[in-house]
């Protein structure tokens, strides 16, 4: 199954979030929604490594996809539960491709 960023997902007033701390606005491109997991980066974080982000409700996390290894690490974990964790961390390996894609597709190859 391949994942494909649609302009909808990428452009719009639905996907652009302001940060209070960092300035501006950036466009929140969303890669897969799973379980009611909603998987997506920030569109101002092409120059960090391949990473993907969490949302469901209140909790929230961060990983790393390490390419060589086809591993992930944990960046930052919020309001997330033993069961979230695994469950995020199952999403994520079982989908590593089309995230590395998605993520190549929408930043262009960096690697």
């Amino acid at each position: 199954m391949a994942i494909k960023i649609s302009q909808a997902n990428v452009r719009g007033d639905s996907g652009k979030i302001c940060r209070a701390t960092g300035g501006g606005c950036a466009v929140v491109p969303t890669v897969l929604y799973l379980r009611g997991w909603r998987f997506h980066f920030y569109s101002n974080e092409g120059a960090e490594p391949i990473h993907i982000h969490a949302q469901k409700g209140e909790a929230e996390c961060k990983y790393w996809l390490d390419l060589e290894l086809y591993d992930i690490r944990e960046a930052y974990a919020y309001n997330m539960t033993k069961r979230d964790t695994r469950e995020v961390r199952k999403i994520i390996l079982q989908n590593f491709d089309e995230i590395v894609e998605a993520w190549n597709t929408y930043f262009g190859d960096q690697l």
